[in-house]
């Protein structure tokens, strides 16, 4: 069986029994009470999948901020929007052109796309061509491909320039340089950095994070004839340099994908953003945006580590495998 269908399936499960309950009517309530943004980053949904969370929030009257409008907030303290959700984009995958730009330019959608440099010229991503291509990978990352994520950044590039020598790139998964000079003429897209190679912040020397940061910034200014001033960290990473090294750059906001709404009191810096599933059900997805589905799996893993300690050897087993249909 499908193992992503039976993650999947699972999810809109849980989050139709979270819909019930009125975990997320009580989240809408809270939102809507308070001056914080819902920040949500896609990376490829389907135009179906955008389009419903999208109408999801205007029927309930929520506005939808550019990056220019939150930057704004956070340089002049001027409270955050009631009702209010900033949309990103991370990586710049092909298919938001179809998929996704034409809904924004229709429903006048406030959006940015995060880029990463390298992968544009490229053509496709280090990881998905690494997990393509795992077979002639060298050891350990032949046997253990998410090793990659945890080398130093100068051992994951030796690796990966030598997979694109062995295995030329695949079809085109990212815009073009062409493309993103496009979009960046479109009025309600905004062009961040995404880094110049996906690099793991805490995986790179300072020369390296300069490098990620100044070169993206540079070379997207370049293609865009647009300032950018916008940075969203690759997986999320990111350690007690990079606030420094991007305000050095340059750059006035930061994105992570930690999961809890945004505020005036987080750095701006570290602004945290909420992940929606590419593949996953509406039902799921806004669990997501309000925060819910994290604080669920947390409850779910802590149960799960309780009947392990207790229960016989068979059921942990067999817990174990239950649990990682929703990783």
């Amino acid at each position: 069986m499908n193992k992503r269908l039976v993650r999947n399936t699972a999810a809109w499960m849980i989050a139709s029994t979270l819909h019930l309950a009125g975990a997320v009517r009580r989240a809408h309530e809270t939102a809507v009470q308070t001056n914080c943004t819902l920040g949500l980053y896609f990376h490829a949904p389907s135009g179906d999948l955008f389009a419903q969370i999208v109408r999801w929030f205007q029927k309930r009257h929520y506005c939808f901020l550019s990056v220019d409008e939150l930057e704004r907030c956070f340089r002049t303290k001027t409270p955050l929007p009631q009702r209010s959700v900033w949309i990103s984009f991370d990586d710049a995958w092909r298919r938001n052109l179809t998929e996704v730009i034409p809904i924004i330019q229709d429903w006048n959608l406030p959006v940015t796309i995060f880029v990463p440099t390298q992968e544009v010229r490229c053509g496709t991503f280090w990881f998905t061509h690494a997990l393509r291509n795992a077979a002639v990978l060298p050891e350990p990352f032949r046997s253990h491909v998410w090793q990659l994520w945890h080398v130093s950044e100068s051992t994951r590039r030796q690796v990966i320039s030598r997979l694109f020598e062995i295995c030329p790139s695949a079809p085109r998964d990212v815009m073009s340089v062409a493309e993103i000079a496009a979009i960046a003429q479109i009025p309600q897209v905004t062009v961040g950095s995404h880094s110049v190679n996906h690099a793991l912040m805490p995986n790179c020397t300072e020369e390296e994070l300069r490098e990620e940061i100044n070169d993206s910034k540079r070379d997207l200014e370049q293609w865009t004839s647009h300032p950018v001033r916008v940075f969203s960290y690759p997986n999320g990473d990111f350690d007690d340099r990079t606030a420094r090294l991007l305000a050095e750059a340059g750059y006035s906001l930061g994105f992570t994908t930690e999961c809890h709404p945004i505020t005036l009191a987080d750095n701006p810096y570290y602004v945290p953003r909420f992940s929606i599933m590419d593949d996953g059900s509406l039902s799921e997805n806004i669990c997501h945006a309000f925060g819910l589905w994290q604080s669920a799996m947390n409850m779910l893993r802590a149960l799960r580590l309780n009947r392990m300690s207790t229960g016989p050897r068979s059921d942990r087993r067999d817990q174990l495998n239950a649990a990682a249909v929703l990783r």
